[in-house]
Protein backbone atom coordinates (compact mmCIF):
# COMPACT_ATOMS: atom_id res chain seq x y z
CA UNK A 1 0.00 0.00 0.00
CA UNK A 2 2.83 2.40 0.86
CA UNK A 3 4.53 1.64 -2.47
CA UNK A 4 1.31 2.52 -4.26
CA UNK A 5 0.98 5.77 -2.28
CA UNK A 6 4.54 7.01 -2.99
CA UNK A 7 4.91 6.36 -6.71
CA UNK A 8 7.59 7.99 -8.89
CA UNK A 9 7.56 8.16 -12.67
CA UNK A 10 9.86 9.25 -15.49
CA UNK A 11 9.42 12.96 -14.68
CA UNK A 12 9.61 12.61 -10.87
CA UNK A 13 12.31 9.94 -10.50
CA UNK A 14 12.95 8.18 -7.21
CA UNK A 15 16.16 8.98 -5.35
CA UNK A 16 18.82 6.32 -4.97
CA UNK A 17 17.85 5.73 -1.33
CA UNK A 18 14.08 5.62 -1.89
CA UNK A 19 12.84 2.77 0.35
CA UNK A 20 9.98 1.89 -2.00
CA UNK A 21 12.04 1.51 -5.19
CA UNK A 22 12.73 -2.18 -4.61
CA UNK A 23 14.36 -2.90 -7.98
CA UNK A 24 16.34 0.38 -7.99
CA UNK A 25 15.31 1.42 -11.49
CA UNK A 26 14.47 5.00 -10.44
CA UNK A 27 10.73 4.37 -10.75
CA UNK A 28 8.25 3.39 -8.06
CA UNK A 29 5.50 1.77 -10.07
CA UNK A 30 3.50 -1.42 -10.50
CA UNK A 31 6.66 -3.50 -10.73
CA UNK A 32 7.65 -2.46 -7.23
CA UNK A 33 4.12 -3.18 -6.00
CA UNK A 34 4.32 -6.71 -7.42
CA UNK A 35 7.74 -7.22 -5.79
CA UNK A 36 6.24 -6.15 -2.45
CA UNK A 37 3.23 -8.44 -2.85
CA UNK A 38 5.35 -11.47 -3.78
CA UNK A 39 7.79 -11.01 -0.90
CA UNK A 40 5.49 -10.56 2.08
CA UNK A 41 6.68 -11.74 5.47
CA UNK A 42 4.99 -12.76 8.67
CA UNK A 43 6.30 -13.47 12.17
CA UNK A 44 7.43 -16.93 11.06
CA UNK A 45 9.33 -15.76 7.96
CA UNK A 46 10.60 -12.36 9.07
CA UNK A 47 14.29 -11.55 9.24
CA UNK A 48 15.73 -12.56 12.57
CA UNK A 49 18.18 -9.99 13.88
CA UNK A 50 20.99 -11.23 16.06
CA UNK A 51 23.32 -9.55 18.49
CA UNK A 52 26.95 -10.42 18.00
CA UNK A 53 28.94 -11.44 21.06
CA UNK A 54 31.22 -8.88 22.61
CA UNK A 55 34.89 -8.94 21.67
CA UNK A 56 35.83 -9.81 25.24
CA UNK A 57 33.64 -12.90 25.10
CA UNK A 58 35.29 -14.01 21.85
CA UNK A 59 38.76 -13.55 23.35
CA UNK A 60 37.70 -15.44 26.45
CA UNK A 61 36.36 -18.29 24.30
CA UNK A 62 39.63 -18.43 22.35
CA UNK A 63 41.63 -18.50 25.59
CA UNK A 64 39.48 -21.34 26.93
CA UNK A 65 39.91 -23.25 23.69
CA UNK A 66 43.68 -22.78 23.87
CA UNK A 67 43.71 -24.02 27.46
CA UNK A 68 41.79 -27.18 26.56
CA UNK A 69 43.49 -27.91 23.21
CA UNK A 70 46.79 -26.03 22.77
CA UNK A 71 47.75 -28.16 19.75
CA UNK A 72 44.74 -26.95 17.75
CA UNK A 73 45.63 -23.32 18.41
CA UNK A 74 49.27 -24.01 17.60
CA UNK A 75 48.29 -25.74 14.35
CA UNK A 76 46.11 -22.78 13.38
CA UNK A 77 48.92 -20.33 14.06
CA UNK A 78 51.39 -22.51 12.11
CA UNK A 79 49.01 -22.59 9.15
CA UNK A 80 48.58 -18.81 9.26
CA UNK A 81 52.36 -18.30 9.39
CA UNK A 82 52.87 -20.59 6.38
CA UNK A 83 50.10 -18.80 4.47
CA UNK A 84 51.63 -15.37 5.14
CA UNK A 85 55.07 -16.66 4.15
CA UNK A 86 53.73 -18.04 0.86
CA UNK A 87 52.01 -14.75 0.06
CA UNK A 88 55.12 -12.71 0.86
CA UNK A 89 57.16 -14.90 -1.54
CA UNK A 90 54.60 -14.34 -4.31
CA UNK A 91 54.68 -10.59 -3.76
CA UNK A 92 58.49 -10.61 -3.72
CA UNK A 93 58.55 -12.50 -7.02
CA UNK A 94 56.10 -9.97 -8.51
CA UNK A 95 58.29 -7.08 -7.32
CA UNK A 96 61.36 -8.70 -8.91
CA UNK A 97 59.52 -9.06 -12.24
CA UNK A 98 58.45 -5.42 -12.08
CA UNK A 99 62.03 -4.29 -11.47
CA UNK A 100 63.32 -6.44 -14.32
CA UNK A 101 60.66 -5.04 -16.66
CA UNK A 102 61.58 -1.47 -15.70
CA UNK A 103 65.29 -2.10 -16.30
CA UNK A 104 64.55 -3.73 -19.67
CA UNK A 105 62.44 -0.73 -20.66
CA UNK A 106 65.16 1.71 -19.68
CA UNK A 107 67.78 -0.23 -21.63
CA UNK A 108 65.50 -0.47 -24.67
CA UNK A 109 64.97 3.30 -24.75
CA UNK A 110 68.71 3.96 -24.71
CA UNK A 111 68.81 5.35 -21.19
CA UNK A 112 72.35 6.16 -20.05
CA UNK A 113 73.73 7.49 -16.84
Amino acid sequence: IVTRNFQHGAVDRALIDDPYDYNRDGLVNGTDQIIARENQTNPLTMLRLITTPAVDAAIKQLAEQEATDPEATSATLDWLAEYEQMNSKKESARDDKNVEAAVDKLLATGWRK
